[in-house]
């Protein structure tokens, strides 16, 4: 799960009742170049050329305007990518146990799937399933080692556990070659390596991020979509964080801007997580 450039493809309707990129109905489309554009596209295995990519990013592509689901339209048709697009669809809907039936359903037919079902981890976390999210996490990033999200999301499975906050902590899986600003303070912050506050205090502020040099520098400053995007990630995994760590109030506070922000237009598949969250915590208002 990680990914940063965007790449906008075109959408099409397709039969599942997604609007799937015309990548993602390619099952050959594995040189899509951002984690934000199909959901490791399917069949996708791990490669070092798109070890860069992540989850999110392999997702935008989707658009995810899940507007129309037929559940007929997929029990009708059983096989591993239908079932798939299934789980994603009950996800984003905030059937979370339907989403875990869904993608094990298509491990069971394709067993490839189970190396790049980083959502089903996702799922299953949401069904309170720590330990198994917590094994889903671990074999992706020893697939893609290069992968944040996945490492971040295997620690908060643990801190629900037994392990606890702190020993999931020293335990979180290491990772390299990040190169988003906003995710390298996010990890640093899960790691323990960076104060929560400098996360908690880039969340609720206002102003745009840019360079401390507003004179030919000014062309570096990031575009409002992209500030958008690091606004959103602060504030999602600073409710993550706050939640892990037993503060509710302070949680929702950081969900509830996510949820909120402008980046929700973007289709991305976290996005969904942070509303799901929401919904499934009673915060939605």
């Amino acid at each position: 799960m990680s990914l940063s450039s965007y790449s906008q493809q075109p959408c099409s309707f397709a039969p599942s009742g997604l609007f799937v990129s015309s990548a993602a109905q390619s099952l050959g489309a594995a040189t899509c170049t951002s984690r934000h554009a199909c959901t490791k596209i399917l069949h996708m295995q791990t490669n070092p050329q798109h070890s860069s990519m992540t989850r999110r990013g392999l997702l935008v592509g989707f658009g995810l305007l899940v507007t129309l689901f037929n559940t007929q339209a997929f029990a009708a048709v059983d096989d591993a990518r239908t079932q798939y697009r299934k789980g994603i669809q009950d996800f984003v809907n905030g059937r979370v146990k339907e989403s875990v039936e869904a993608f094990d359903r298509a491990i069971e037919l394709d067993s490839t799937y189970a190396d790049i079902l980083w959502q089903r981890g996702l799922s299953l976390y949401y069904c309170d399933r720590f330990d198994e999210a917590s094994k889903q996490f671990e074999r992706d990033v020893r697939l893609n080692p290069r992968d944040t999200e996945e490492a971040i999301w295997r620690f908060f499975s643990q801190a629900r556990t037994a392990v606890g906050f702190s020993d999931a902590q020293k335990q979180i899986l290491r990772v390299e070659g990040e190169t988003r600003e906003y995710m390298k303070l996010i990890y640093g912050v899960c790691r323990g390596a960076i104060p929560l506050q400098e996360l908690e205090e880039k969340a609720l502020s206002d102003q745009v991020e840019s360079s401390s040099n507003q004179g030919i520098l000014r062309i570096l400053r990031p575009s409002q979509g992209e500030d958008d995007r690091s606004k959103f990630y602060y504030n999602l995994y600073a409710g993550l964080i706050a939640e892990a760590q037993g503060r509710p109030a302070a949680a929702q506070n950081f969900l509830d801007r996510a949820v909120k922000s402008p980046y929700s237009k973007e289709g991305d598949y976290m996005w969904f997580v942070a509303s799901v969250h929401c919904k499934l915590r009673g915060w939605n208002k």
